[in-house]
């Protein structure tokens, strides 16, 4: 338990300033460069570090190299055609699951307003479309609040949009108390096992996040089949050589695929460390 604590602490202190790309880990990047340089005796490595340090985040802003991180993080796994048939697997699952991506939360403390980023509304678009093909009998939205303790749950935000695209409001469940994707995918699994569903279940997530998602079901000997949204670009349709002229959108795009990156790293050493010693 003290061992799983410790290595959550870990996970979010990396995730709020270490991940590559994000304005916090510039902050502290620059902030330890700078004491470095103001050191006589570490001025040399400051200025080292802040130089490499620079050029990291102008290689992570520009859209080429943006693009390359994340397709190197995509698993591509279609759960129907393109002409609107859902094949054997899919029209035989019981259950869709609906793995939130994130939301924002914006309030002036009497009125608030809660919105789905752009990965989770793919998210939702693509379940749309699969339940109207696979017509599975229970659809589960998962994720929790995360942030201002006012926020709502992203799992009732992406209901309310399913219910929007033609899912029916009492065919969904939501499972709104998860912090992580681990927790997502734990809560689930233990509300549809109690639920008597069987797998497996169909799976719908950004491509980038689906390889750590269908690890973290492979733990729990749950087996999926996987429904990635249409890849979402970071390049603003750039070509040629201002593929390689810095935005703030492929930093974006650098951060999430670095995120990713870390968070399969993570989840790899949670699994080694759970394998009973032979």
């Amino acid at each position: 338990m003290m061992l799983t604590s410790r290595m959550r602490a870990l996970s979010e202190f990396v995730k709020e300033w270490l991940v590559p790309g994000t304005m916090s880990c510039l902050l502290a990047g620059t902030i330890v460069g700078v004491v470095l340089l103001n050191v006589a005796a570490t001025a040399t490595l400051g200025r080292v570090w802040l130089t490499l340090f620079a050029a990291l985040y102008l290689l992570l802003s520009m859209p080429a190299v943006s693009s390359f991180l994340i397709a190197r993080m995509q698993d591509t796994h279609p759960a129907a055609d393109a002409g609107g048939r859902p094949d054997a697997a899919t029209a035989a699952a019981d259950a869709l699951i609906v793995v939130g991506n994130g939301s924002v939360h914006y309030t002036d403390g009497d009125r608030r307003v809660d919105y789905l980023t752009r990965r989770s509304v793919f998210c939702a678009f693509e379940a749309a479309r699969i339940y109207a093909q696979a017509r599975p009998s229970r659809v589960i939205a998962t994720g929790g609040v995360a942030g201002h303790p006012s926020a709502r749950p992203e799992a009732e935000l992406l209901r309310d949009l399913l219910v929007d695209l033609g899912v029916p409001v009492n065919q969904i469940g939501v499972e709104a108390r998860s912090r992580t994707t681990a927790e997502q995918v734990a809560n689930v699994c233990a509300l549809l096992r109690a639920a008597g569903v069987r797998d497996p279940f169909i799976v719908v997530t950004t491509p980038a996040h689906m390889r750590r998602v269908l690890a973290l079901f492979d733990q729990h000997g749950v087996r999926t089949i996987a429904a990635t949204t249409p890849e979402l670009r970071y390049d603003e349709g750039r070509t040629g050589w201002r593929r390689w002229w810095p935005s703030m959108a492929a930093l974006t795009g650098s951060a999430s695929a670095v995120y990713e990156l870390l968070a399969n790293a993570q989840t790899a050493l949670m699994k080694n460390r759970r394998r009973p010693r032979k």
